[in-house]
């Protein structure tokens, strides 16, 4: 594990420095960037923990306003997510997480309004 450590540097970079380095991005972009299967340690590093979700989500052009209540409690459930259409269960929504899901209604409803404008 060491070693693709030493021969991708770009993995060592965390998770704030990279939410940093996606802001030059348009969300799209951004949501295409991290959820491509580049390699298992891709995946790992920053398609699947929720902190750079999380920042995502937090800064600009969103600024979502989250409570950091647990996910499973009724009064915290985001109405948003539970639309999401494939996640009408909750195991689905623990597989991709919270804030993932939560990113991915945003950049959805940011290319509906862009093909709306252009209609």
């Amino acid at each position: 594990l060491s070693s693709i450590w030493q021969k991708s540097p770009i993995y060592c970079i965390g998770t704030d420095n990279m939410a940093s380095v996606m802001a030059f991005l348009e969300p799209p972009e951004v949501h295409s960037v991290l959820t491509m299967s580049l390699s298992k340690t891709w995946r790992s590093v920053f398609t699947a923990p929720q902190e750079l979700w999380k920042i995502l989500c937090l800064e600009a052009p969103f600024f979502a306003k989250i409570d950091d209540a647990p996910f499973g409690d009724s009064d915290s459930e985001n109405s948003s997510l539970c639309s999401f259409p494939i996640c009408s269960d909750t195991d689905s929504r623990h597989i991709f997480g919270r804030y993932r899901l939560l990113y991915t209604s945003f950049v959805r409803c940011m290319r509906y309004l862009a093909r709306i404008k252009d209609d």
